[in-house]
Order: C-alpha cells, then sequence, then structure tokens
C-alpha cells in the first residue's frame, strides 16, 4: 500500500490506513507486554518481588491484563478491515 509498483490512482487504497492504525497499535501494545513481561522477570526485586519465578508468575498476570486491549483492538481491526473491503469491492 505504501509502495504499489503501478501507482493507485483512486483514494480508496485510504481506507485501509485506519485498519493499519488499529492493528499497529495493538502489535505496539504486544512489544510493551513482552517488555513488561521479561522486566518482571529478570528484575523481580524492581517490583518487590523474591524470586524470578514469582517475577515470571507475577509479568504473566501483567501481561494478562495487557491482553485484554489487544484483542480488543484485533477484532476491531479485522471487523473494520473486513467491512472495508466488502464496501470497497462492491
Amino acid at each position: 500500500m505504501l509502495f504499489t509498483p503501478i501507482g493507485q490512482e483512486d483514494a480508496s487504497f485510504l481506507v485501509h490506513w485506519v485498519t493499519l492504525l488499529i492493528e499497529g497499535a495493538a502489535y505496539v501494545l504486544v512489544a510493551f507486554a513482552a517488555w513488561v513481561q521479561g522486566r518482571m522477570f529478570l528484575q523481580p526485586r524492581r517490583y518487590g518481588l523474591t524470586s524470578r519465578r514469582a517475577g515470571y508468575v507475577g509479568g504473566v498476570k501483567s501481561t494478562l491484563k495487557l491482553y485484554l486491549p489487544i484483542i480488543a483492538l484485533l477484532v476491531i481491526g479485522a471487523i473494520y478491515e473486513a467491512v472495508s473491503v466488502i464496501f470497497v469491492i462492491s
């Protein structure tokens, strides 16, 4: 979409930017969740935890809290993408 080889003449590809933004936000949250998980596992004392095992469990709990908005964003992005493709094709 960014670099179409034939150069798209109409503005129908602009509809897909919203999909890219929604899914991109979800992927940024996934990266943040991985960072939180790793940090709690590698530095458990910073969070008041006694061992790396406790850090791992705490990281999993924190990551699961972050996955609720991630799933919501991906579902919204999928629905928007399906609806936009149906309307662009028709």
